[in-house]
């Protein structure tokens, strides 16, 4: 799978550059640290032995994994469904901060054509509202295109995708649906982005109407865990057995942490 056509970035926000602690905590585990001092290890070893400071990360891996628990690396993930960070969240040796649906709709109208937005509004809310129609009336419109497509036979892939795209900004849409298919399940995902949008321009908090959005729906989540924590999440969600979409996420990650970790090359 090209996990590059999702729509999903990871980035490294920031790690605590913690090789000189994980050795230093391997040596005073092994009681080499009364020999020649804590500063030392912290300061000196890996400049004098790079490869040796390689190579005790790696045994740490298979033999004494709590020391890579003084390496904590913090992730932003965009773009991902809440199907993946349900999925995610079950890691409970993490910390993690999600962009709300409590307080927010910016998945939605921050791609508003302009074309469908009501101009001349001044006040917050009132500009919230004329977003919203917009919103309304632009998914009302693709509504009606999908449905005119789903009365022809053998509608051609590109046209297909032309009319998906949009979607796209607001969902994650799994690589298996093609065709028919692929426009059914858009249909249903605008009728419930209708709906909710509809919802809100009444008066019913976000909060509530959130109760319509699929699964499916883009999100952005803050992750700070562990080097020992990250090495299970890898090793486990780049399984084939994983799920597709956070094989792929874990695949990222994994490849941001191959820049700065030996274990991951």
């Amino acid at each position: 799978m090209n996990c590059n056509n999702l729509g999903i970035t990871v980035r490294l926000i920031t790690h605590n550059n913690a090789l000189p602690i994980v050795i230093s905590a391997i040596k005073t585990s092994a009681g080499s640290v009364k020999e020649k001092g804590l500063d030392y290890y912290l300061n000196r070893y890996i400049k004098e032995k790079p490869d040796k400071a390689e190579e005790w990360i790696r045994d740490a891996v298979k033999k004494y994994p709590s020391v890579l628990e003084h390496w904590v690396f913090t992730f932003f993930i965009d773009g991902c469904s809440r199907a993946c960070t349900h999925q995610l969240v079950r890691h409970r040796l993490a910390s993690y901060t999600q962009e709300s649906q409590r307080y927010s709709i910016s998945f939605a109208l921050s791609s508003v054509p302009e074309d469908y937005i009501q101009v001349g509004r001044r006040a917050t809310d009132d500009e919230l509202k004329a977003k919203l129609i917009g919103f309304i009336e632009w998914m009302k419109e693709l509504k009606t295109t999908i449905n005119g497509l789903l009365l022809l036979n053998g509608v051609p892939d590109n046209i297909i995708e032309s009319v998906i795209n949009p979607i796209s900004k607001f969902v994650v849409i799994p690589p298996s649906l093609s065709g028919r298919e692929l426009l059914e399940f858009s249909l249903q995902i605008i009728n419930s982005l209708i709906e909710y949008g509809t919802l809100v321009l009444y008066g019913v908090p976000y909060e509530d109407a959130r109760y319509l959005l699929p699964n499916s729906m883009r999100t952005r989540i803050i992750v700070t865990a562990n080097l020992r924590e990250w090495l299970h999440i890898v090793n486990l969600r780049t399984s084939p057995h994983a799920q597709w979409e956070i094989r792929c996420v874990a695949s990222m990650v994994k490849g941001k942490l191959s820049e700065i970790v030996p274990v991951f090359n």
